[in-house]
C-alpha cells in the first residue's frame, strides 16, 4: 500500500498548468498512473483490505495542511478515495 501511494503521487517534474501539450514523460506517467489505479481497484475489491485502505486514506487526509501541503501530495487521498469507492459496493 505504501509503495502504491508513493507511486500514484504526481512527481515534481509533472506540470499541472492545464495545457494541452504534455511532454513524453508526462504522457508515459499518465498511462502508468492508470495502471496503478487499476491495481489499486483490484486490491481494493478484496473485502479484508477495505479497513486498512480506509485507515490509510484517513491518515493521508489528516496529514494535509491546506496552505503548506503541495498539490501533488494533497491530491493522493482524493484519487485513492475515488478509486476505492468505485470498487466497494454500496
Amino acid at each position: 500500500m505504501v509503495v502504491l501511494i508513493k507511486r500514484v503521487k504526481y512527481p515534481d517534474w509533472c506540470t499541472h498548468d492545464g495545457g494541452d501539450v504534455l511532454t513524453e514523460h508526462e504522457e508515459d506517467y499518465i498511462v502508468y498512473r492508470e495502471e496503478l489505479s487499476a491495481l489499486f481497484s483490484n486490491i481494493g475489491s478484496i473485502k479484508p483490505f477495505h479497513q486498512d485502505f480506509l485507515q490509510t486514506i484517513q491518515q493521508l487526509y489528516l496529514s494535509i495542511q491546506p496552505p503548506v501541503t503541495p498539490f501533488n501530495q494533497a491530491e493522493v487521498p482524493l484519487f485513492l478515495t475515488y478509486h476505492l469507492l468505485q470498487c466497494i459496493p454500496p
